[in-house]
């Protein structure tokens, strides 16, 4: 069985910054993930979308939002229950 894990909504202010992760459940493996958005973002840069380096059953995604409006993004884990 496999999971769609989502992590909580990141707001990224106007020429800001921001991070999220979406976490697996216990006893389950990462597999991959995505971030999605409702909301688009002119001049967005993804810094980073991919899973945790530091051990973490985890996907990391890291914004960087140089528009004049503020952006809000929620990352996605998906997760292979064993």
């Amino acid at each position: 069985m496999s999971c769609r894990c989502r992590g909580s909504a990141v707001s990224v202010g106007a020429s800001s910054t921001g991070a999220g992760s979406a976490v697996c459940p216990a006893g389950s493996q990462l597999t991959g993930g995505v971030w999605t958005s409702t909301q688009t973002a002119a001049d967005a840069t993804v810094g980073y979308n991919g899973p945790s380096s530091i051990g973490a059953n985890a996907w990391i995604v890291a914004m960087a939002n140089d528009d004049g409006v503020s952006f809000e993004f929620q990352p996605v884990a998906f997760c292979l229950e064993s």
